[in-house]
């Protein structure tokens, strides 16, 4: 699958299986390495945030964030009224791809089944530059 961007040999260490029903919900955080997200079965929503807003997006504790998309407070939480979100359906057989860095909400508008892959050919780990990895 895409040779010209993932390293094949690193398929079985950085390559992700997930399924579960519809509405299970992965809160705000961002990654820590660049990632293909390959839709199969179902679809996904997908809330994006550029890397330009964490200082609106209250990064509480390693990469997640303490703002509820499902219920944004923005007296507890005033900067993120300048949070711009970009909505985004993902549906089966689409691949999308998430730069390291940008915050992003998922939920599942279906039972779905995504495979993510993050062993891509050129550098993509950037965790030991993160101080607080780990910290979970």
């Amino acid at each position: 699958m895409l040779p010209e961007y993932l390293d094949r040999e690193a398929a079985s260490e950085r390559f992700f299986f997930w399924f579960g029903p519809a509405g299970t919900v992965t809160p705000v955080h961002h990654d820590l390495t660049n990632n293909f997200m390959a839709q199969v079965v179902g679809r996904k929503q997908i809330k994006l945030l550029s890397p330009l807003n964490h200082p609106n997006v209250y990064n509480h504790l390693h990469c997640y964030s303490e703002v509820d998309l499902d219920n944004i407070d923005l007296e507890r939480h005033p900067q993120f009224r300048h949070v711009k979100i970009h909505d985004i359906t993902l549906h089966p057989g689409e691949l999308f791809f998430l730069p390291v860095g940008w915050w992003h909400h998922v939920r599942g508008l279906d039972v779905s089944i995504t495979l993510t892959c993050t062993n891509f050919r050129a550098r993509n780990d950037f965790a030991s530059f993160y101080e607080t990895y780990g910290e979970i």
